[in-house]
This record gives C-alpha cells, sequence and structure tokens, in this order.
C-alpha cells in the first residue's frame, strides 16, 4: 500500500476549478505529488476528468471507484479537493458580498 503526502500549493487557491481543462487535471493532480500522480497517471489520462468533476473528487468512493484508488488514498485527495473547494467558495462569497 502506498502512501503520499499530497500538496496543493502550486495553483493559485481562488482560480475557478470549474474551468480547468483535462489538460489542467493532469498538470494540478501531478503537482501534488509525482510519485501519487505516476501511480495513477493511465486511470487519470484516460479518465477525460475536467473541472466539471473536481468537487465529485470530495468523495472517497468516486475516486476509488474512477481511478482504482485505495481507501487511504482517496481520503487523502478527497481532503486536499475540499480544501481548495472550500477556499475557492469562501473567495466568491467574500467577492459577492463586496459589491452588493
Amino acid at each position: 500500500m502506498s502512501t503520499y503526502i499530497l500538496h496543493d500549493d502550486e495553483w493559485k487557491m481562488t482560480e475557478n476549478y470549474n474551468e480547468w481543462s483535462h489538460r489542467d487535471m493532469l498538470l494540478w493532480l501531478q503537482g501534488l505529488n509525482d510519485g501519487f500522480y505516476s501511480e495513477y497517471e493511465d486511470a487519470f489520462e484516460d479518465s477525460n476528468i475536467d473541472g466539471r468533476d473536481f468537487a465529485k473528487m470530495k468523495n472517497c468512493s468516486f475516486l476509488e471507484e474512477r481511478f482504482g484508488m485505495e481507501h487511504d488514498i482517496a481520503s487523502e485527495l478527497a481532503h486536499v479537493v475540499e480544501r481548495r473547494v472550500t477556499v475557492f467558495t469562501i473567495y466568491y462569497m467574500y467577492i459577492f458580498i463586496e459589491y452588493i
């Protein structure tokens, strides 16, 4: 069983992940941890996942089924995705409130 520490600091947290292309998703996933990406590279590339699917990755079952991840790794990625979604949501709520 592989264990990875995933680091989501390469991309701006306020960037709208909903608009990411499949290539953007692959680059983001690779930036989390090279070993992690290498282990699931074929599954990631074959998935055609893009930003419209990003929030689904908060769900461990989705990651386990879609990419064949072990639960511990799926949980780690789901946590990273949850953090990015939360920060993005708070940022845009703040921007929205400022313009009201």
